[in-house]
């Protein structure tokens, strides 16, 4: 992958147990569980349903919603990456800045959609 050095090495991150069901659902629900599946596939789950709900200005809150709710778990990986595993992966780091601004972008509109100013008058 992109291993730089020892301490900026994607492939440790990417074969350490935190890349599976965020090192979690493995140990709870068992390492055969249908929801102990790769990280990435919850990306990919994630960003499919952001470009979704991007395409429908209405749905602008559900993208906020669901980025929010992502947000503990991207501070949970950097912290793994970090501090549990001493490393830096830069295409996870990369992700991780791309999610922090997608968010900063659905902030925006949502607050812009629902700003007075901006609000589309109701006709009768």
């Amino acid at each position: 992958m992109c291993d730089l050095s020892y301490r900026a090495s994607c492939s440790k991150v990417v074969t350490s147990d935190y890349a599976k069901g965020f090192g979690i659902i493995g140990p709870l629900l068992g390492e055969d569980s249908f929801l102990n599946v790769s990280n990435a596939a919850y990306g990919i789950l994630l960003y499919i349903a952001l470009i979704a709900t991007g395409f429908v200005p209405s749905l602008t809150w559900a993208s906020v919603v669901m980025q929010l709710l992502g947000l503990p778990v991207n501070f949970y990986l950097l912290y793994v990456m970090l501090v549990v595993l001493g490393d830096v992966c830069l295409v996870c780091s990369t992700l991780y800045t791309i999610n922090f601004s997608l968010l900063g972008v659905s902030l925006y509109r949502w607050h812009t959609q629902c700003s007075p100013r901006t609000a589309k008058p109701h006709h009768s």
